[in-house]
């Protein structure tokens, strides 16, 4: 399942909008940047929250899995016409 829209800014004040995707009871956040007119560039970060600050997750090997996972579902689900 995939939510969308929420907007959010990283602690560098560049603004995104935060997709979520929740995988097998986890859920991890995909921030969209989005440019001066708020429309989405498709250029994704995994985040997460900590005590309240947007964080981007550092790991890069958890990030090279899970964001081709979150591209193939998001891409599934408009396709499908569920989004």
């Amino acid at each position: 399942m995939i939510k969308k829209d929420e907007l959010i800014t990283m602690n560098d004040g560049e603004y995104f909008i935060l997709e979520t995707l929740i995988y097998d009871g986890v859920e991890y956040g995909f921030a969209n940047k989005i440019d001066e007119n708020d429309e989405p560039l498709n250029i994704y970060k995994l985040v997460y929250n900590e005590n309240g600050i947007n964080k981007v997750l550092e790991d890069e090997k958890t990030a090279n899995i899970l964001l081709p996972l979150f591209e193939e579902l998001i891409t599934k689900e408009i396709t499908e016409g569920e989004y």
